[in-house]
């Protein structure tokens, strides 16, 4: 069967959570279902110039902390998301900046960006329209 999938994508947030891994495996379902690309997003919020460079005090470079962490949490959530829905990989991408705002960049390209749950119980502004159930 031919499994090529076209047009906007599917987005889903990865962070390494669990939570995190429950929405990749909820996004790789609706991709398959949609037959839409699965698109895995980690975003890297940067630190400030004084702690971006390493320290010979406090030890390796944060920023490269960060980025090694962010791709080992895709790799986990591709694993995740191909168990959820066989299909084509996803692409994965580390992207700069806090996850809420970025999710919401990504969310006016995309046909659907995968639930997020907040402290406060609600569904951030990039997912409306998504099946949300912390929006219940």
């Amino acid at each position: 069967m031919d499994d090529q999938r076209g047009g906007p994508a599917v987005v889903a947030g990865v962070d390494g959570s669990t939570s995190s891994l429950q929405a990749v495996r909820w996004a790789a379902r609706e991709a398959a279902r949609r037959r839409a690309p699965l698109r895995l997003v980690a975003a890297v919020g940067w630190v400030t110039a004084p702690h971006q460079y390493g320290d010979p005090r406090t030890g390796p470079d944060l920023r490269e902390v960060l980025l090694r962490r962010a791709r080992a949490d895709l790799a986990q959530a591709a694993q995740a998301a191909a168990g959820a829905a066989p299909g084509p990989e996803p692409e994965l991408e580390v992207v700069g900046g806090f996850p809420v705002p970025r999710l919401a960049d990504e969310s006016r390209t995309v046909q659907l960006v995968g639930p997020l749950r907040c402290a406060v119980r609600r569904c951030s502004p990039c997912t409306r329209g998504a099946n949300c159930s912390s929006a219940r």
